[in-house]
């Protein structure tokens, strides 16, 4: 066995995923960040009232923070969730199936969600993230 391909082969499939994870999360972050950042800010469903608000510098500045720590906190969590579950899936025991590692992986990338206070109420938001990962992973 070629221990040197074996571990190309590791380091390719994790930073593949790592990319990915980096990728969607990020995309996925900076989505829930804006809903998320409209609710801080005040921002309602009325486009008058938005538009009022918007031309205020505190409004714009709380926004352009709150969705730019929520797009930076999902790419960092799906990032450590998808690095987590290669290297579980390469060197973990190899009778866990799909379930297990995620588990394991969600509960590792989770942590800095469940660190922060005020990035709780993202909770469902990243457990949706994850759901939707081991669902595609279950339907290999």
């Amino acid at each position: 066995m070629d221990f040197n391909r074996l571990k190309e082969n590791i380091y390719s499939d994790c930073s593949r995923r790592a990319y990915a994870g980096a990728i969607i999360g990020t995309i996925c972050g900076f989505m829930f960040g804006a809903m998320d950042a409209g609710r801080v800010s005040g921002l309602t469903s009325d486009y008058t009232k938005v538009l009022e608000k918007i031309k205020s510098p505190v409004v714009t500045r709380v926004f352009f923070r709150q969705n730019m720590l929520t797009t930076v906190l999902f790419g960092g969590m799906f990032t450590t969730y998808q690095v987590t579950k290669c290297a579980l899936d390469n060197y973990g025991p190899q009778d866990w199936d799909n379930i297990p590692q995620s588990a394991v992986a969600c509960v590792v990338g989770l942590a800095p969600v469940i660190g922060f206070r005020n990035m709780r109420r993202n909770l469902p938001y990243a457990l949706v993230l994850v759901g939707m990962d081991v669902y595609q992973g279950g339907l290999k």
